[in-house]
């Protein structure tokens, strides 16, 4: 596969994961202006928050949570289903909490499906071979490498799949955020007092959001390169930088560093080296020309 061709596809990756990152930040504004509304409500609504909620406010919240599920894919319904398996709610206080978990297990589902979003926005590579004394990068090989982005069995760069490190985030988030929701009901506090803290806690998770979108992307555009390499019986790769004004002394220090394939070892000598990063790599041609003499006919066939 030629330089410019890798550049290219790496280009197309990192230009839809561009696109993705501004579906996120409007994603996660929505959340925020949503669980602002709801928690201005119930105090609006000057309700003891230790009181007992009506049945009718209850039962609402219990059919949203079912919508939730029922229009959740199947991959995103355990989800789901642990967020409020074992909640009770019979207070005003309950209900706020749940109302604002309800949002956050939403954007968790919205952030998985702006990943798997990614598999529709990837040009087709060239069907005719420039070079036809060179194989072909194929065009199912580079499907591959962004469907595994999104793959359930695909086990991320960080050791977990993408999918439970979102999960595990925002479980973490919904758990601040209860606390807050307890500390705003208690001393009726007006939007402007609490609404600067959730819009941080929300920034926070909506950084790392961006990461993980970013990061796999990197890591699996790298595995499925290194797999290729490997078909197609290429010896060695080079470590190609995106070096602008946002490349990092590590990155620009190993830009067009060569290593064997059987080196490749992600994070170390594979790229991404960090969060967020963009590197790439490029197949190395083998110059390494040799006659095996023990094949040539006796006489090289001057008999």
């Amino acid at each position: 596969m030629e330089r410019k061709t890798v550049l290219q596809l790496a280009q197309r990756v990192y230009g839809e994961n561009d696109k993705r990152v501004k579906k996120l930040s409007e994603l996660f504004k929505h959340a925020n202006n949503e669980i602002v509304d709801v928690l201005s409500t119930f105090i609006a609504d000057e309700v003891n928050w230790s009181a007992p909620a009506p049945k009718a406010q209850i039962q609402e919240l219990m059919d949203d949570i079912a919508k939730l599920a029922v229009s959740a894919a199947i991959d995103e319904r355990p989800f789901v289903n642990q967020t409020f398996r074992d909640e009770r709610v019979k207070t005003y206080g309950d209900v706020a909490k749940q109302r604002v978990n309800l949002i956050v297990t939403q954007l968790a589902i919205d952030q998985k499906q702006v990943i798997q979003s990614n598999l529709n926005h990837i040009d087709r590579a060239p069907l005719v071979n420039p070079q036809p004394d060179r194989a072909v990068y194929s065009r199912h090989k580079s499907d591959i490498a962004v469907q595994k982005i999104v793959g359930d069995n695909h086990q991320g760069w960080q050791g977990a799949s993408w999918q439970d490190r979102i999960y595990k985030e925002k479980s973490a988030l919904m758990r601040q955020l209860d606390d807050q929701v307890d500390d705003v009901l208690k001393n009726h506090y007006k939007p402007q007092d609490f609404s600067k803290e959730i819009a941080t806690k929300l920034d926070s998770s909506e950084g790392r959001a961006e990461r993980i979108l970013r990061t796999e992307s990197s890591g699996e555009l790298s595995r499925q390169l290194i797999d290729d390499f490997g078909q197609r019986s290429v010896k060695r790769y080079q470590i190609e930088a995106a070096l602008s004004v946002t490349t990092c002394e590590e990155c620009e220090a190993l830009d067009g560093t060569e290593y064997n394939i059987d080196e490749a070892s992600e994070g170390v000598t594979l790229p991404p080296f960090h969060p967020n990063c963009q590197c790439t790599i490029i197949e190395v041609a083998d110059n390494d020309y040799s006659v095996d003499f023990s094949q040539m006919p006796k006489n090289y066939g001057l008999d």
